[in-house]
């Protein structure tokens, strides 16, 4: 079975006084998998962080109702793959699972 882990409500946690804290992401991250923030600078490493990524993450903040939508439409689509795909192979494929303690301070 896959699990799809969903950390929407966690989310606001990286925004501290509303502008992105690495470090808070960082734990965020790290909370969905060990791995994650590692795997995640490195693949940026080659961006210029303030100029490029930093302003479509902020974005996520300033336009939170454009993120609650997407969230809602990814709950929908994981649901309705699920059940498609539980219907094709009778056992179930994907889970949605909500995390709600992941962000912890370390």
């Amino acid at each position: 079975m896959l699990s799809v882990v969903d950390t929407f409500s966690n989310i606001r946690q990286c925004f501290p006084s509303g502008q992105f804290s690495l470090p808070d992401w960082k734990k965020y991250a790290a909370g969905i998998a060990a791995e994650f923030p590692g795997k995640i600078i490195d693949d940026i490493a080659c961006y210029r962080f303030e100029e490029e990524i930093l302003p479509v993450v902020q974005n996520v903040y300033t336009n939170w109702e454009k993120l609650e939508l997407a969230h809602t439409s990814f709950q929908t689509a994981i649901d309705k793959i699920s059940k498609q795909l539980s219907e094709m192979v009778s056992l179930p494929i994907l889970k949605l699972k909500q995390e709600y303690q992941i962000f912890t301070e370390q």
